[in-house]
């Protein structure tokens, strides 16, 4: 199980760090996309500048042309408005190509920005499903450490180490004799002034010379042959009257029993007292 929980705490710190990955791309990718979008304004001042410079170059040689055809300037001249004129033309087409480029990179760069948003949004996922199996590996760790439910007394164990055991197997029994109390089975004709809260004496077989003190918790809603496996029926015709008992609940006062002297299943004499 332990093994278990590790692979499991693995694979959450592994999907976790591909989590960060995709994360840290998407803010790579839009550092990117700002460039670029910075380089494709850029792209479009230098073209409007080159068309600037082109639209001026070849208003240079048209005028060029009629003083040349008038041979008021020379032929060198000319040439040189003309070449003027295809240099603008080309550093045109270049800002063109440049702004295209930069098109298709901030394309590019969206494109990127959404594959790295749904890889993070499926590390994500993935994550979650990771922890959730996780808490299972970790409750099944923690099956593995049994706690006794109050402090007590083992009894009745039944299984050693090494043992494999089933899910609802009793192991052992707890007795927790700190909290002791006596179930006394006084007849029906006997209850008529009992009322919780009264104090008892219980003398034990075991302890001829001892006197336990105690108090009344509460007289069950029934008697013993009420709740028995096979409750008695009277409606047959044969009925004989017999006195049922019923139990009551006598709690030991703390301090009545330190060295945990009293055990389960003891015969006892409890004397319940009158209220004065």
């Amino acid at each position: 199980y332990d093994v278990s929980l590790q692979a499991s705490r693995d694979a959450v710190n592994a999907e976790t760090a591909r989590l960060a990955e995709a994360a840290q791309r998407i803010d790579v990718a839009k550092k990117q996309l700002a460039e670029t979008q910075y380089r494709l304004e850029s792209a479009k001042a230098t073209l409007q500048l080159q068309e600037a410079n082109l639209r001026q170059a070849e208003s240079d040689l048209t005028r060029a042309e009629r003083l040349f055809a008038k041979q008021i300037i020379p032929e060198q001249q000319y040439e040189r408005m003309r070449t003027t004129r295809d240099i603008a033309k080309a550093q045109v087409d270049v800002a063109r190509d440049q702004l295209r480029q930069a098109q298709a990179a901030i394309e590019t760069q969206q494109g990127v920005i959404s594959q790295s948003a749904a890889a993070a949004k499926a590390h994500g996922e993935l994550v979650s499903q990771r922890q959730q199996a996780m808490v299972g590996e970790v409750l099944k760790v923690g099956y593995t450490k049994i706690y006794a439910p109050a402090d007590g007394y083992v009894t009745k164990k039944t299984v050693e180490v090494g043992n494999q055991i089933q899910a609802g197997q009793p192991l052992l029994a707890v007795v927790p004799l700190g909290d002791v109390w006596v179930v006394a089975n006084y007849k029906e004709t006997e209850l008529e002034r009992v009322r919780p809260g009264q104090e008892a004496q219980i003398r034990v077989d075991t302890y001829s010379g001892r006197v336990f003190t105690g108090k009344v918790d509460s007289i069950m809603a029934g008697t013993g042959s009420a709740f028995s496996l096979f409750p008695p029926e009277n409606a047959t015709g044969n009925y004989v009257k017999v006195v049922q008992r019923i139990p009551v609940k006598i709690v030991l006062e703390k301090g009545a029993d330190p060295g945990h002297l009293l055990r389960v299943g003891m015969s006892v004499q409890p004397t319940i007292l009158a209220n004065p």
